[in-house]
């Protein structure tokens, strides 16, 4: 909705819940809270490129659920933002990454909370939609397996009735 901005400072900067008495004023600290929103979230580098384009790193830290443009972010990563990325921290702190000297317009508006978390529920719905699948076909490969088990078996069975009835008839 545009109604709340945060303007990166150039540097590095953590995403926290809380800030300590150490970190009230440290300016390299950003404050969230809410659901899913782990003590050290993540961190962001933000600096300008030898061009003077300017550059927003994020590295999700072990344990915390950061998602940018509805994908999960692996916490070994650096991830390079674009302009009109949209990035949730926990399960709904949404930001818009907009570079200032990028920005087009009323397009850029049609991004927000809403559509980002459209975005993102619309990728977990597809992973496990994914999943899903792959556990059907599993299953249906393991119903495949044990009929024929089991008509392995009854063949087996038969034979061996047939041999003990072929017995029985000789003596």
């Amino acid at each position: 909705t545009d109604k709340l901005r945060f303007y990166l400072e150039e540097g590095k900067m953590r995403v926290v819940t809380s800030l300590g008495s150490e970190e009230r004023n440290n300016s390299a600290a950003i404050p969230l809270g809410g659901l899913g929103v782990e003590k050290n979230h993540a961190t962001i580098e933000h600096h300008a490129n030898d061009d003077g384009t300017p550059c927003v790193v994020l590295k999700g830290q072990q344990g915390s659920k950061t998602m940018v443009n509805g994908l999960p972010v692996d916490p070994d990563t650096l991830l390079d933002l674009q302009h009109n990325d949209r990035v949730i921290f926990g399960q709904n702190c949404v930001f818009r990454v907009v570079f200032l000297t990028q920005q087009n317009g009323d397009g850029d508006k049609a991004i927000d909370w809403e559509y980002a978390m459209k975005e993102a529920n619309a990728a977990v719905m597809g992973r496990l939609e994914a999943e899903h699948k792959e556990h059907a076909e599993a299953a249906e490969r393991a119903k495949r397996e044990m009929e024929q088990k089991v008509r392995f078996l009854e063949e087996n069975l038969r034979m061996e009735r047939e041999r003990i009835s072929e017995e029985g008839a000789t003596k």
